[in-house]
């Protein structure tokens, strides 16, 4: 998940809950930690990093891999 702010912390429970998707297969990705401890707390993990149009591909890559 690129961007994790209100919304996207809103729709985590949403969709590990509603959709059955498995924590551990999903990343959010945001420019400042304001919503780690919402990740924290459904086990997702939290990368917190700029994305860019120069750097999308390297942080991208790096977390499908």
């Amino acid at each position: 998940m690129v961007g994790y702010g209100a919304i996207g912390q809103a729709l985590t429970p949403l969709f590990l809950r509603e959709f059955g998707i498995n924590a551990k297969s999903v990343v959010a990705i945001a420019e400042d930690s304001s919503g780690s401890e919402i990740a924290q707390e459904y086990g997702i993990d939290f990368v917190q990093s700029k994305v860019t149009q120069s750097n999308y591909e390297a942080i991208l890559e790096s977390q499908l891999t």
